[in-house]
């Protein structure tokens, strides 16, 4: 749904991968997106580099991701951020969630391309000592973060990973 009323939009079941041409979701009045249980990004990891295909649900999209069960590459924690089935790869971050601060779950090993991308009300981000990579433009325009602590455990931080986040002030490594 672009620019419509929808709060709660629910994936066709016919919509199974991100590059699906006229899937673009943009509704300022959207609050969740249910993905279909065969949903899968297309080429998902290609070097290290996580997620770009997600990139219809980067910029002002939900406060909230609904990954069905039965999906077998991905899931979603009670905050309805996206991850990979096992939890090690951080994938998308809802860009309208309203939370100041966010705690990457201990166990997370990457953080995708894109992940926080426009996440505009987070002021900090802890990450702990299980992530080894942070991927291109992963905090793109977090523009109200002021403070992230990023652990000596993190071994490679993408390309404009933190491009336009005008307010960060403090990086605790």
């Amino acid at each position: 749904p672009r620019n419509s009323s929808v709060e709660h939009y629910v994936m066709p079941s016919t919509v199974v991968c991100s590059a699906y041409p006229d899937l673009s979701i943009s509704s300022p009045a959207l609050k969740t997106i249910t993905f279909s249980e065969n949903f899968y990004s297309k080429n998902y990891i290609v070097d290290h580099k996580y997620l770009w295909e997600f990139s219809p649900f980067s910029k002002y999209t939900a406060e909230k991701f609904i990954m069905p069960e039965a999906n077998p590459l991905f899931c979603t924690d009670e905050n309805g951020v996206i991850f990979s089935k096992n939890k090690e790869i951080l994938y998308k971050y809802p860009s309208k969630k309203l939370n100041e601060e966010y705690t990457v779950p201990e166990g997370v090993k990457i953080i995708a391309s894109n992940a926080f991308y426009y996440c505009d009300s987070l002021t900090s981000i802890t990450i702990p000592n299980s992530v080894i990579s942070i991927g291109d433009d992963a905090f793109y325009n977090c523009s109200d973060l002021t403070s992230i602590t990023i652990p000596n455990s993190v071994t490679s931080i993408g390309v404009s990973a933190f491009a336009v986040c005008t307010a960060l002030t403090s990086i605790t490594i």
